[in-house]
């Protein structure tokens, strides 16, 4: 796909309106039963979740160049799994090594008996 191609704002078909509003009008509606949502608003709708996607798509992208690029003894290359986060390995939340799980002692006697 050509470079910037997230920033591209598609034309919405009447259909694609419709049914957005027919998704989200009743989500709308569970905090405020008077909303009615208008067909600019199911265009605001619809850009915002191309722009979402299309950034995820960018950083997927990069992110999988950086892991091509990277060969496995040089910085950057890690024999963890890839992750597909968009923030440096420095700055993501440490996550707790796993245990194993412990195992329960085994009762002699049924509970209660």
């Amino acid at each position: 796909m050509p470079n910037g191609w997230w920033d591209w704002t598609p034309s919405w078909s009447e259909k694609a309106l419709d049914d957005t509003i027919a998704l989200w009008e009743p989500k709308y509606q569970e905090r405020d039963p008077s909303v009615k949502l208008t067909r600019e608003d199911a265009r605001e709708i619809l850009t915002n979740l191309h722009g979402f996607f299309g950034l995820l798509s960018k950083w997927d992208a990069q992110e999988k160049e950086k892991l091509a690029s990277a060969g496995p003894h040089e910085p950057g290359a890690s024999a963890e799994a890839p992750s597909s986060s968009p923030m440096p390995p420095a700055d993501r939340p440490k996550t707790a090594e796993k245990k194993a799980p412990r195992r329960r002692p085994r009762r002699s006697q049924p509970p209660g008996g």
